[in-house]
């Protein structure tokens, strides 16, 4: 299949799958009470801690198996599947049980600790199904289970609306399940070649992916993080709900610097002063875009919020400082890249854990009110984005041309604009 029509297939996937997500992001909170609403941003952050139930594998099987499935060793590739697939939904289900009892010490809710033993795992098999239809290139069925997806977890709408949290959560396992059944494959692998040395000899090299990418991804969502387990649940549905809109622009955003990073993965070994000079391009042209963006949505935000979630009363100060922390996202996005592509992850490891400190510890130390989440958020993000340029331009200098010269240009297309709106607002 070429790669145009691949392209098409995950595009119109990822447009689907907004779509609706919109639809779902724009009813729940209305459908909701607040004190639900901030129920479902309480699971949705513990689901977000799920992703450390399989130690990495789940990325270790995206790395390894276009391999796999190139060599077509149908035995090989049986033995890497059904590995995979048992050790991440049993981890899965050890991970729920977890979450349901974390859950249950909050709410005292058993029917929604019980619900949520089964949402993971149904998830799991549809992630699956559809990471395995990924590496073996077949995006056609990879978008058909997305959209399918997708639209089937519009239930929690109405289910949201006759059980509250209950039927967000059983809303979400039901999709799952239609979805599992409509499945024409084979869901659930044998079990015969399971083989726990794969896991074992992979281990490490998961572990390392995890770490990079929990610390990566809790920093970018760490006010949401912080609020969950430190505010009350008014609180905490604000900051779902701003949340949500930074969260829209955030991936958007991502979307934007993915090609050039993958681009540059591939060469950063061979032609590695070509893929950083490749990625500091892509940062300037970006810098101006994501600044017209951000203060868009900062100077808007206020009436669309005002008008699609009435009964909330929202510090829009929240928000602000939510968005301000996309300032240094063209050196996030694309610099982490420069570490994995000559394979140091180490060093990125010890990067983006220190910005994870610093972000707590500023929020730890900060007693200014609720807004103290989104300003270490801000903080966090910022110092990250600093961090990881001057460790590229400090560690990879022999790469780089005229790097002062570099530097003042790069750090002026990133902050300059925004010294001056701030200055005028």
């Amino acid at each position: 299949m070429s790669l145009l029509k691949n392209s098409k297939h995950t595009l119109s996937a990822n447009i689907v799958n907004q779509i609706f997500g919109m639809m779902i992001f724009l009813s729940i909170p209305n459908i909701l009470s607040h004190g639900d609403y901030a129920q479902t941003i309480y699971i949705s952050v513990l689901m977000s801690f799920m992703v450390l139930s399989d130690f990495g594998m789940s990325f270790v099987y995206a790395r390894i198996m276009p391999a796999i499935y190139h060599k077509n060793n149908k035995n090989e590739i049986n033995e890497f599947n059904q590995t995979f697939f048992w050790f991440r939904l049993l981890m899965s289900i050890v991970g729920s049980i977890i979450i349901s009892i974390i859950y249950y010490v909050k709410y005292e809710n058993i029917l929604n600790s019980l619900l949520l033993l089964f949402l993971n795992p149904l998830t799991l098999m549809i992630t699956f199904f559809i990471q395995k239809s990924s590496v073996q290139e077949n995006f056609s069925t990879y978008k058909n289970i997305n959209i399918k997806n997708s639209i089937m977890r519009t239930l929690i709408i109405p289910m949201s609306f006759f059980f509250n949290t209950s039927g967000w959560i059983g809303g979400q396992a039901i999709s799952s399940l239609i979805v599992i059944v409509s499945i024409k494959e084979k869901i659930i692998l044998g079990w015969d070649k399971f083989n726990f040395l794969l896991v074992k000899e992979h281990f490490f090299e998961g572990l390392l992916l995890l770490i990079n990418f929990f610390f990566w991804n809790q920093l970018l969502n760490s006010g949401r993080l912080f609020s969950t387990f430190s505010y009350e649940d008014n609180i905490i549905a604000q900051y779902g709900i701003t949340n949500a809109g930074y969260s829209l622009l955030l991936s958007l955003s991502i979307s934007i610097f993915l090609p050039v990073t993958v681009a540059t993965l591939k060469i950063m070994q061979t032609e590695t002063k070509s893929a950083i000079e490749q990625l500091f391009s892509i940062i300037i042209k970006a810098s101006l875009g994501l600044f017209i963006a951000v203060v868009i949505a900062i100077e808007l935000a206020p009436y669309l919020y005002k008008v699609f979630f009435p009964k909330y009363n929202i510090d829009f100060d929240i928000l602000t400082y939510q968005l301000l922390s996309l300032i240094t996202l063209p050196l996030i996005a694309t610099l982490g890249n420069v570490f994995i592509g000559l394979k140091e992850p180490i060093k990125l490891i010890f990067i983006n854990v220190s910005s994870f400190a610093v972000c707590f510890f500023v929020f730890k130390l900060l007693d200014i009110g609720i807004v103290s989440a989104a300003i270490a958020q801000l903080i966090g993000m910022t110092f990250l984005g600093v961090l990881l340029f001057l460790s590229v331009m400090f560690l990879y200098g022999k790469y780089i041309e005229n790097r002062i010269k570099k530097s003042i240009i790069i750090l002026t297309c990133i902050f300059m604009p925004y010294m001056i709106y701030l200055y005028i607002r």
